[in-house]
């Protein structure tokens, strides 16, 4: 009971935020990581992989692994007159006494404009211990974010006096979360993106949105016996989110299913806020090396010690989206087409 009212007291508050602040611009929600975008973004109750630093850093408090994922994906493909990416980068230091570190990168570029933001992240599911949680797990994350936009100079930034004092803007940000997972597989997620909300603006005031997620997990696998998940059925979830951005809102759902812990097939769709319907597709691959490793474990005494054979796992990883939008402008292009690599150790 005392995780859920620690729940609902961030979300009032943060909902407070989003719902007070100024006329916002910039920062567009382009998403992180191959495998969340195969789910139509439904990722702020589930966040269990370095993404997490995007949607919910308090799921970073439940990775058991370092881990390494590197992403890159072409936006509206085949349309006129630019090119638009997306590409990410980020690395989490998992410490059984310390928590999760994470140090990411996420990058959006078209021919004229470029984002940067830079991710200092933290999570650990310390709650638990301090409310005495038995049948469950409370995660929280921190974020501290860096923020960087550049216009490429041309003849129309040089006449424009938008740029007179320059064509780059930095700022400083901070996002926060929640997790609460329960042994059932039922977790419920909440985070706040952007909550100083930073001005970027060149010349006029232009404030980076507030982003705020909830979202719902289920994990089905957990109900099953493991000699069952362990012929070929190792993982399915079911995943809902909502998102407030900028006074736009957004529903979205998916699921994952997973077959003899090497394929992951994912799929998704969101509805939202000026006719927003976008339907999500992935699909995933792991491939996991063992591998015997030795520790050094403390004897009776401070100068004694043996050594203890164990088994190590390395986890490859290749994630695949495409999501498809049926209005705007995306209606007239191929989609939007992601790639993720990924190493668990």
């Amino acid at each position: 009971m005392k995780a859920v009212q620690c729940i609902i007291l961030f979300y009032l508050f943060f909902l407070l935020l989003v719902t007070n602040g100024p006329v916002k611009g910039a920062y567009e929600d382009t998403g992180m990581g191959a495998r969340s975008m195969g789910l139509a973004q439904a990722y702020t109750g589930l966040a269990d992989d370095v993404n997490a630093v995007y949607y919910n850093p308090a799921g970073l408090g439940q990775l058991a692994k370092n881990e390494l994922s590197l992403d890159f994906s072409k936006l509206y493909w085949d349309l006129e007159n630019d090119n638009l990416y997306n590409a990410s980068l980020g690395l989490s230091i998992h410490s059984m006494d310390w928590g999760t570190f994470s140090l990411a990168w996420k990058m959006f570029y078209s021919e004229l404009y470029q984002e940067n933001q830079v991710f200092f992240s933290y999570g650990q599911d310390y709650l638990s211990g301090l409310l005495k949680l038995k049948e469950a797990r409370l995660y929280s994350g921190v974020t501290v974010k860096l923020l960087q936009k550049s216009y490429k100079y041309n003849g129309y930034v040089e006449m424009d006096p938008v740029f007179d004092s320059g064509t780059s803007k930095l700022g400083v940000t901070g996002d926060a979360g929640l997790l609460y997972s329960m042994n059932n597989g039922l977790s419920l997620g909440v985070s706040c993106a952007n909550f100083t909300g930073p001005d970027m603006g060149l010349m006029e005031k232009s404030v980076v949105p507030i982003v705020f997620r909830t979202g719902l997990a289920f994990l089905v696998d957990r109900l099953l016996y493991e000699e069952n998940k362990d012929k070929w059925f190792n993982h399915f979830s079911v995943l809902a989110d909502y998102i407030y951005r900028n006074e736009e809102q957004q529903v979205c759902g998916g699921c994952e299913f997973s077959l003899f812990r090497i394929l992951s097939l994912r799929c998704g769709y969101g509805y939202g806020t000026d006719k927003l319907s976008r339907l999500a597709s992935g699909i995933g691959f792991c491939k996991t090396y063992r591998y015997p490793s030795e520790i050094r474990k403390a004897g009776a005494d401070s100068e004694s010690y043996s050594i203890v054979e164990v088994e190590k796992s390395l986890d490859i990883i290749i994630n695949y989206a495409f999501t498809f939008s049926f209005n705007g402008v995306q209606q007239d292009t191929a989609g939007n087409h992601y790639l993720e690599l990924g190493v668990k150790f």
